[in-house]
């Protein structure tokens, strides 16, 4: 789950910050940067959920708004046009939120990648030059 993995992190960050500071030269300088990209990793995976939590909201709002619109045109009066085309207007912004919603977290989907290949990369190097 989130949070076993978010502890997982923790302590793997825990452990480079204890290695970086019992450690001189450039070993160093690599751990302090792995440091800053698990930071990185971490914020980038809060904002994500708390995109992704603001995605379901506007997503359960569209739902209802949409059976209010069907209630609505159900038992369609008169008078009842006027409100009908606000509350179509209503589910054009809510529509328009999710759409804007779904960017930012495929935005974040992305940044955390461009992370983790970053990480991934340099640890490679890391292994190759320990082989060498």
């Amino acid at each position: 789950s989130f949070s076993v993995l978010s502890e997982t992190i923790k302590a793997v960050r825990e452990e480079l910050v204890a290695r970086r500071s019992g450690s001189g030269g450039s070993n160093s300088e690599n751990v302090q940067q792995y440091v800053e990209w698990i930071q990185d990793l971490q914020s980038l995976e809060r904002e994500k959920l708390q995109w992704t939590a603001a995605l379901h909201l506007e997503k359960i709002r569209a739902r209802n708004q949409q059976e209010e619109l069907r209630h609505v045109s159900k038992n369609k009066q008169d008078d009842a046009a006027e409100d009908s085309s606000g509350e179509d207007r209503v589910l054009g912004l809510l529509k328009e939120g999710i759409a804007n919603l779904e960017h930012k977290i495929e935005k974040c989907v992305g940044d955390i990648n461009l992370v983790l290949d970053d990480l991934r990369c340099a640890l490679m190097e890391e292994m190759e030059e320990d082989e060498a």
